[in-house]
């Protein structure tokens, strides 16, 4: 139990869902529409093992992050956390140490295999650059002025870009040839659903991270950090935040008027607009640590909402509602 605990298996449990959901939620009904148009079959190109293989790398590498996260955390977490953190308690520093080691090791390694089966060894490129950015913010940017946070964010965000890159580069290769009997034929607008998905992801996870460091600014003054509320104070750093959540709506708003203008778009956007408004507005208001910790909370539901959008995407691609 404690090291299910500390190996945070709600998040890891979010990121597959997210890499499962862009997969048979978005890219594959897209693939059955285009057949269904062009009369001419269409299909994934990473077999249900190979993705697989790409979901417990990313699983292992995450999973690895956590542990190293606590592990140099054990100070810090007894004055921010006290409990909470199993490392240093239940689990000991040095069994923390071998288990990142194992973990993270085991993640590379099984991205290296996929770059092999794949042919492609440059895929495994990300994934270790993953894993070194976690490390380094363990040991060296979690409390350093926003470095840290923007580190997490940016892995966060990459996760539907490595989706991307695993599905929709062989595809644009593989089809390529259809470019030249169809004029304006290409898979690039399924790159755009993957962005989209990695920039909502990088700016939830910002805004969630700097409101973290309010709720911990007690405790990590204490440890000499010196995290955006600290060095600029509450003032600034909510004013961050609330630009950040100003800037998600803003971009739900564009997308729906610019690009998806069906009314499960409508509705699924306007709900995520709205709990992002109430964020917005509970930021301004928060005080105390518990005021942060439900707004940080608030934006981890929203970010789970935000995952099931393609649930509707699926179902009107499937009834030729959206391409």
């Amino acid at each position: 139990m404690n090291w299910l605990k500390t190996i945070r298996p709600i998040n890891l449990l979010i990121i597959i869902i997210t890499m499962l959901s862009l997969r048979y939620l978005v890219i594959e009904p897209v693939l059955v529409q285009l057949s269904a148009m062009l009369k001419t079959e269409l299909v994934l190109q990473m077999t249900v093992l190979q993705f697989s293989l790409l979901v417990l790398s990313v699983i292992l590498i995450a999973a690895g992050g956590y542990i190293i996260n606590d592990v140099y955390d054990v100070e810090i977490d007894r004055k921010n956390k006290p409990g909470k953190n199993k490392v240093g308690q239940q689990i000991s520093e040095s069994l923390g140490f071998n288990v990142y080691y194992i973990l993270t090791a085991t993640g590379i390694v099984t991205a290296l295999a996929l770059g092999f089966w794949l042919g492609n060894y440059n895929l495994a490129l990300l994934h270790i650059a993953v894993a070194a950015s976690l490390w380094f913010y363990a040991t060296n940017f979690k409390k350093s002025f926003l470095i840290g946070n923007l580190i997490i964010s940016l892995c966060v965000g990459l996760i539907p870009i490595v989706v991307g890159f695993y599905e929709i580069v062989p595809l644009q290769e593989e089809y390529f040839h259809l470019s030249e009997k169809y004029k304006n034929f290409n898979l690039n607008f399924l790159s755009y659903w993957m962005i989209g998905f990695a920039v909502f992801g990088f700016l939830a996870t910002l805004a969630r991270e700097i409101t973290k460091d309010m709720e911990d600014k007690e405790g990590d003054i204490s440890q000499n950090a010196k995290t955006l509320p600290i060095v600029a104070g509450n003032a600034i750093a909510k004013i961050v935040v609330v630009l950040v959540y100003g800037a998600m709506i803003y971009g739900l708003y564009h997308i729906y008027v610019t690009h998806l203008t069906d009314s499960w778009t409508f509705w699924y956007f306007s709900l995520l607009a709205l709990l992002l408004t109430v964020m917005l507005i509970l930021t301004v208001l928060a005080k105390t640590k518990g005021h942060y910790h439900k707004v940080s909370n608030l934006n981890k539901v929203t970010s789970i909402l935000a995952i099931l959008y393609p649930i509707g995407v699926a179902y009107m691609l499937y009834n030729s509602n959206l391409l």
